[in-house]
């Protein structure tokens, strides 16, 4: 999915979706375009039900961000996903 997206997708649709969520479905290459990665997600599964799908930020490396908090408040790691 990184592949397709960076080889095909990121020139199409950077810097006009950016912040926007795209599904890709890594077999037939389809794309579904979203402002949220649910919405994104269900476009997709609505055309190709059985579809494996890459989720990506448009304009980011990854779709999300975890952060671990402490339970003193402080900030742990952050890793994007």
């Amino acid at each position: 999915g990184q592949a397709i997206y960076d080889e095909t997708l990121k020139p199409i649709l950077e810097p006009e979706s950016i912040g926007r969520f795209v599904a890709i479905d890594v077999n037939s290459r389809r794309y579904f375009l979203g402002d949220t990665s649910s919405s994104a997600l269900e476009l997709a599964r609505k055309e190709k039900p059985d579809g494996v799908f890459f989720l990506i930020k448009v304009g980011s490396s990854t779709a999300f961000r975890l952060t671990t908090f402490y339970g003193n408040g402080n900030l742990g790691r952050s890793h994007r996903i």
